[in-house]
């Protein structure tokens, strides 16, 4: 009995269902003249704080980089009344997704908990990205903060790194082939975000700490010897008045 009332609860809190988060994304895209998505990555969730908004974003293809065959794709982000359908708030950005080597494969909405003042709640956009390389995997994901304030619609994080994992040769600083049926090396980087209780410029710092794990595989003399290390590393990120300074390392 108690299994059945926690089931139907967590029925009554599920997000959109996906004819609701389609016919939103829809009709957003109909109202900004665009035609209809075929060529991209798109996504929905219910605002955590106001269940009567709704969050959508669509990543659509730009076009193609001529000179070294890159794919660009534009975002947009969208805050949207989620029995209307009408736009409340809409941030354009043209190129912001690059898809090349690790090739540009999705994007999703988090709604975590990203208190970034006392009455300002952030929200994510993560976006996915994976190899197309038959030589080795590799697949990375990033996370992008956006904040509604003062009726607008602002990015405040960029392309943070939040997991990156590379296996059959290529490690996350170097690639290192060998086809000698044992020499290879599988990495692994994930971060997590917390708020910290410190503050610059009216908004929480955030806190990444990051856990890397590599295992690698050679020959020495003829045998094949196995070894994992093991990582942690904590960083902070404080916000400059515009958005959060993110370390070259920690960035794509």
């Amino acid at each position: 009995m108690l299994k059945t009332i926690i089931f139907t609860l967590l029925l009554s809190l599920s997000p959109l269902s996906y004819a609701s988060c389609t016919s939103l994304i829809d009709s957003a895209s109909k109202t900004l003249g665009y035609p209809e998505i075929k060529s991209g990555f798109s996504d929905c969730k219910v605002h955590p704080v106001d269940s009567s908004k709704t969050i959508v974003a669509f990543a659509q293809i730009q076009g193609t980089n001529s000179s070294d065959s890159t794919d660009l794709y534009n975002l947009d982000v969208l805050l949207v009344d989620t029995k209307s359908g009408k736009i409340l708030q809409h941030l354009f950005q043209e190129g912001a997704f690059e898809s090349d080597a690790a090739a540009f494969s999705g994007i999703t909405i988090d709604t975590a908990r990203y208190k970034l003042a006392p009455e300002l709640r952030a929200f994510g956009i993560r976006a996915s990205f994976d190899s197309n390389s038959h030589m080795y995997a590799l697949h990375r994901q990033t996370l992008n903060l956006y904040m509604s304030k003062d009726q607008k619609m602002k990015q405040v994080l960029v392309d943070l790194i939040t997991l990156e994992y590379a296996d059959s040769g290529e490690t996350l600083d170097h690639i290192s082939i060998e086809n000698d049926g044992c020499t290879f090396t599988k990495g692994e980087s994930k971060r997590t975000l917390a708020i910290a209780k410190t503050a610059h410029h009216g908004y929480a710092d955030l806190l990444v700490q990051e856990k890397t794990t590599n295992n690698e595989s050679k020959l020495v003399k003829n045998v094949c010897v196995a070894a994992t290390t093991k990582m942690t590393k904590k960083y902070t990120l404080q916000f400059n008045g515009d958005v959060y300074v993110v370390p070259d390392k920690l960035t794509y």
